[in-house]
């Protein structure tokens, strides 16, 4: 019981040192952004944010990006005194092997990610909070975007969620327990109902080939993939990318080709990280307790 306690603490650790950094980023910004636009400020005093929540939306990508650069350190830093970033965070080498059969899945992982959210009648209220917080990262300069959105953010993510939270949270209980809760925090921490499902979904695919593989580049790259995906897409245009889908066949030779990606990818990692080759279960993460380092 104390073990369970214990992962507890750390996680929640962690959840509060993500959520600190975020809010002291998004202020920080939102000052700047105001003082360089005094009409806007002005209007925001005045009672009318609408301007100013438009304004501050652009800079989305730049707080995400920004506290994911934060975060990265802050988290490798604040560990148990006995857990190595090695064995407890997964920061290993993942193999080329690995890192293909991880692209290979992403297709397979997006093309189903698509689906459920164009085939489940979500309630309005819950699509316009997903549309605004969906365009607050993908809007704007698309090199800021792919640098921020595909590189440094799904790192961060990974080394939050699977790394430090997961390998916290194995320590104290059963395997599945601990890609339940955190997938449960990676999708709260997402911010409105439909990203929650969606991301909920990722966070268990993501946590299942991060035990499996043991490196935490493994669903790293997926991550990138996917948010590489999302973003080339938004930039083609919705329009655009529904007209070369209902051209006739077009639209079925790519979901076909997704899925068999993704079974490819799935068969691959099975074979390249057979049970005899894995390091030894749960020990692997180190034993809890003890102070953090620093």
């Amino acid at each position: 019981m104390k073990k369970f306690f214990t992962a507890i603490g750390w996680t929640l650790l962690y959840l509060l040192i993500f959520i600190v950094i975020q809010m002291i980023v998004t202020v920080g910004i939102t000052v700047v952004v105001m003082a360089l636009n005094p009409a806007v400020l002005s209007a925001a005093m005045e009672g009318d944010i609408t301007q100013g929540m438009t304004l501050i939306m652009r800079y989305g990508v730049y707080i995400v990006g920004i506290s994911a650069a934060l975060l990265i350190p802050v988290i490798l830093l604040i560990k148990p005194y006995d857990v190595t970033l090695k064995e407890g965070f997964g920061l290993r080498r993942a193999g080329w092997k690995n890192i293909l059969c991880a692209v290979a899945v992403s297709a397979g992982i997006y093309l189903l990610l698509s689906v459920f959210l164009s085939a489940v009648p979500w309630p309005e209220q819950w699509i316009q909070q997903h549309e605004f917080a969906t365009d607050s990262v993908t809007g704007g300069n698309l090199p800021v975007n792919l640098f921020f959105t595909v590189l440094l953010v799904p790192i961060m993510e990974e080394i939050l969620f699977r790394g430090a939270i997961y390998g916290a949270l194995k320590r104290g209980m059963p395997t599945a327990a601990a890609l339940f809760f955190q997938a449960a925090a990676f999708g709260l921490l997402h911010g409105n109902p439909i990203q929650f499902c969606y991301a909920f979904l990722l966070a268990l695919v993501l946590g299942l080939v991060f035990e499996r593989t043991r490196s935490i580049w493994v669903p790293a790259t997926i991550h990138m993939v996917i948010n590489g995906a999302a973003i080339l897409l938004s930039s083609v245009g919705e329009t655009q990318y529904t007209q070369f889908m209902d051209q006739p066949y077009v639209g079925f030779l790519v979901l076909t080709g997704c899925a068999l990606f993704a079974i490819l990818g799935v068969v691959g990692f099975f074979c390249f990280n057979r049970p005899a080759a894995k390091a030894p279960g749960a020990g692997e993460y180190g034993e809890i307790g003890g102070p953090p380092r620093l």
